[in-house]
């Protein structure tokens, strides 16, 4: 009989153990995907007097506050465009900035986004101003 309860207490033993490192396998891929995708990167075009306004200066500082990266520069038909990266939650919050507020002499008619990736890495050192 104990050699029966011995056997039973063993194969639950074993099932606790094999259960607790499938749950922290799961648990490592789990952080390891949350790492690969912890960047976020959009390309951004804002409308309206954007331009002579000191938006793309005030856009830096923005991105520079929200330790984003990337460049924002003029475009010949009078918009801003650029990229953003960084942490999911700047990014939102820049996005926000871009389509309501930007410098305090614009005056913002619409702002598109386009190609919201995950990254696993940021592409640019620092947010640059593109001149010319």
């Amino acid at each position: 009989m104990f050699a029966l309860q011995r056997a039973f207490f063993f194969t639950l033993l074993l099932i606790v153990v094999i259960l607790g490192s499938t749950r922290l396998i799961h648990h490592f891929q789990m952080s390891q995907m949350a790492t690969a995708t912890r960047f976020r990167s959009v390309e951004f075009e804002v409308f309206g007097n954007v331009q002579g306004v000191f938006f793309r200066k005030h856009t830096e500082k923005k991105a520079n506050q929200l330790k984003l990266v990337g460049w924002v520069k003029n475009t010949p038909h009078n918009t801003v465009v650029g990229v953003i990266q960084g942490p999911h939650d700047s990014i939102e919050t820049m996005r926000i900035w871009l389509s309501t507020k930007g410098s305090p002499k614009s005056r913002i008619t619409k702002c598109e986004f386009k190609n919201n990736l995950s990254i696993a890495s940021r592409e640019f050192q620092s947010f640059t101003i593109i001149r010319k």
